[in-house]
């Protein structure tokens, strides 16, 4: 199923807990995968590998100003 299939209904604040998930959903960057549900949801936990066995993992500074 493609991003675009999938029908949005956010669930911010619709309970009386906070609504979260990791930030690897899709099989994509960091900022896709924050923003992808960002708008649905109350709190997105940052997962990252190691950057000491997975180099590509590192976070440049323009991902986390974008982050802020």
């Amino acid at each position: 199923m493609s991003q675009a299939a999938v029908t949005q209904v956010t669930l911010k604040s619709r309970f009386p807990f906070r609504l979260g998930t990791t930030s690897y959903i899709i099989p994509a960057d960091i900022i896709p995968n924050v923003r992808f549900p960002g708008p649905l949801i109350d709190d997105i936990e940052l997962f990252f590998l190691n950057p000491m066995k997975f180099p590509t993992c590192r976070m440049k500074g323009s991902s986390i100003n974008l982050l802020n």
